[in-house]
């Protein structure tokens, strides 16, 4: 008497006219309801496979039913009643089904601020990991990149390592007005710095050493 199928699978989205075709189950032919089987081992089975077992010895299946778990999608993974318990024939033995291990969307968060690539990722139910790094172009603060794709699938509780800008690097400008040429293009150069030089007349410096820079120290 109960419904065993139907020809549009749940949670599909159809017309207001549509027509949707249940099939009604008659039940196991030949149950004696006063003969005693032995419940057999159904865990680890698939659905399909626990139900055929099970009416193997005339007892129902019924999906009490489905949490996450590290077996496959469509395994049974507990049953109601004791694997070699005693039951009526006609007994229905209730079952837990795996929904497969759960898995969480990896969002999107590069280039966006530090505080908010931290709150999207713990919304998301992931663990972050965090280093800095100097960068020409993404602002001092934002997210350079994520160790995992936005879009990919994990385990909740994964690990997004992110590296976040410090900016771009910055040094200290040397003074050099006075020394030499070659020992003020030396030190210049010694900080990571370009350095052109030209050369112009001057009555109170040496020839040879520098008179003025730009930028200043």
């Amino acid at each position: 008497g109960k419904i065993c199928q139907q020809d549009k699978e749940a949670n599909s989205r159809v017309s207001v006219d549509s027509v949707l075709k249940l099939t009604i189950s008659l039940g196991l032919e030949d149950v004696d309801n006063d003969e005693n089987v032995s419940a057999p081992e159904i865990t680890g089975l698939t659905l399909e496979e626990a139900k055929s077992k099970l009416e193997s010895v005339n007892l129902y299946l019924d999906v009490e039913s489905e949490k996450y778990d590290d077996k496959p999608a469509g395994t049974v993974i507990s049953q109601s009643v004791k694997t070699g318990s005693t039951v009526k024939q006609g007994t229905t033995i209730k079952v837990v089904v795996s929904k497969g291990k759960e898995t969480v969307i990896v969002p999107y968060v590069t280039y966006k601020t530090e505080s908010e690539a931290i709150s999207l990722l713990e919304k998301a139910n992931l663990k972050y990991g965090i280093k800095y790094e100097y960068h020409e172009s993404v602002a001092k603060g934002n997210v350079i990149s994520q160790s995992i794709a936005a879009e990919k699938s994990v385990a909740p509780g994964t690990t997004i390592d992110l590296v976040v800008s410090k900016g771009k690097k910055t040094v200290t400008v040397p003074n050099v007005v006075g020394n030499k040429s070659a020992t003020a293009v030396k030190s210049i150069e010694e900080k990571g710095l370009k350095v052109t030089v030209k050369e112009e007349n001057n009555d109170s410096v040496e020839a040879g050493k520098v008179i003025r820079q730009s930028p200043a120290a």
